[in-house]
């Protein structure tokens, strides 16, 4: 079992808190591997095709329908 939980994230590809986290991952400040998505249907698409995703952070500004 990995130490790490994945974790999808939605939001303008330009959102300030989309770049921190990915950082945060990349920098191993936090024990995730943080997969970026720019549309709620992209994430979707994500979550069909991984079953291993612990958690999904949502921009409300993100483009597209909710999920």
């Amino acid at each position: 079992m990995s130490d790490r939980h994945v974790v999808v994230g939605v939001a303008k590809v330009r959102a300030r808190w989309f770049s921190e986290v990915a950082g945060w991952s990349s920098a191993g400040l936090a024990p995730i591997e943080f997969v970026k998505c720019i549309s709620a249907s992209d994430a979707a698409q994500r979550l069909v095709e991984r079953s291993d995703v612990a958690a999904v952070l949502l921009d409300e500004r993100a483009p597209g329908p909710i999920l």
